[in-house]
């Protein structure tokens, strides 16, 4: 039987993992003129084989399926190279927070006013607990995800902060603010609004949600014109995605671009990491410096997340 990730044995283990694999933060710091250069250059390819080096001299560039000489969709070559910026600093995000979380679940860390949370059986592993979401809890995470993306989209959006969408040059990474839902152009009003009466039409006829508050559907004895509270939901995001707590709002541009560098560097190797949880807990012993840190097994499908516990209709 496996128990708790042992957090001391997983550290070395990441650690022999990130040199191996040379994924690191660079050896040596560059200048900070050097780096302020790099930035404007981006969006082509000379400009990313000297990002590389700011990365990690020891790799430098690489780029075995010469992706930044695409042109992808049929677009410009910049605008390719724009698309993948956009999605490596992405999913590398969604990866460190993703290893962090792997590694809460998996030790049984749970936020006691999280009803949800707190309901599910202890001593599953981080893809069990997925499986055995409720399904309303799922499609939260779902719509919220559907809804941050065409946020992130959105070049109207992005105009009203002076920025531009990441394949017309803008700024692979950011993601803008919510102070224009409501000045926006009739379009993006017009999808506000019905997403926002989709989701409370869902929440109004979800069984589950209606159980919880010891109803029932109108359609089966509930009571007609009752709408259920929202203590089921998740606490709201009050904050700026981009820079919650305001750390970068003033920061130089210096300080800046070497933050970028370690932002890439880390998400790269959250990624690493994440998969070798996944690949360690499907095929035990696949990953031999995660053999003996105590990684839960599943037997699941981790490329179909949704086959449990999950209906469209």
């Amino acid at each position: 039987h496996l128990d708790t990730i042992n957090l001391p044995m997983l550290s070395a283990s990441v650690a022999l993992s990130a040199g191996s694999a040379a994924i690191t933060a660079p050896i040596a710091a560059p200048g900070r003129g050097a780096v302020r250069a790099a930035a404007p250059a981006l969006m082509d390819k000379s400009g990313l084989e000297g990002f590389a080096k700011e990365l990690n001299p020891v790799v430098g560039y690489w780029d075995p399926l010469n992706l930044s000489n695409g042109e992808f969709w049929g677009d410009s070559n910049s605008a390719t190279i724009g698309f993948l910026r956009e999605s490596e600093i992405k999913h590398g995000r969604v990866a460190m927070a993703g290893f962090v979380g792997y590694i809460v679940h998996a030790n049984d860390i749970r936020f006691p006013w999280d009803k949800v949370a707190m309901a599910a059986p202890k001593g599953l592993s981080p893809q069990e607990l997925w499986d055995v979401t409720p399904e309303a809890a799922k499609w939260q995470i779902i719509l919220t995800i559907a809804f941050l993306e065409f946020w992130r989209e959105n070049s109207y959006i992005l105009s009203k902060e002076g920025e531009q969408h990441y394949m017309r040059g803008g700024k692979p990474g950011y993601f803008p603010t919510f102070s224009e839902l409501w000045d926006v152009t009739p379009e993006a009003a017009k999808w506000q609004i019905i997403l926002t009466i989709a989701f409370l039409e869902f929440w109004r006829e979800n069984s589950y949600i209606l159980s919880k508050e010891g109803e029932q559907h109108y359609m089966r004895g509930g009571k007609p014109g009752y709408f259920p509270t929202f203590s089921e939901l998740p606490h709201p995001v009050p904050f700026n995605l981009f820079d919650p707590f305001g750390f970068s709002k003033n920061a130089s541009p210096e300080k800046k671009a070497k933050g970028l560098l370690a932002e890439v560097n880390n998400g790269r190797l959250a990624m690493i990491g994440l998969m070798g949880f996944l690949s360690e807990a499907k095929v035990p012993g696949s990953v031999p410096a995660l053999a003996n840190v105590g990684i839960r097994p599943y037997a699941g499908e981790v490329m179909a997340p949704f086959d449990a516990n999950f209906h469209l209709f």
